[in-house]
């Protein structure tokens, strides 16, 4: 499967929730290699929060079932 397919993945699998966010913050840590530090930095929002994100957004990226 090729990138962009699985990042539409996200959108499916996010419905409801601010999906454009979740795309972005999983492109800038796997694609560009930002850290969570710059992360932070850049979104203004908690440590946490960036990780909660990233977890949702990989298992929707690798098609995994979600975990509330």
């Amino acid at each position: 499967m090729d990138v962009e397919s699985q990042l539409f993945n996200i959108e499916i699998r996010l419905r409801g929730e601010d999906t454009r966010l979740y795309k972005e913050i999983f492109m800038d840590k796997y694609i560009n290699g930002l850290t969570a530090k710059q992360l932070v930095n850049k979104y203004k929002i908690s440590r946490s929060t960036i990780y909660k994100i990233l977890n949702r957004a990989k298992a929707a990226f690798e098609n995994q079932e979600l975990k509330l």
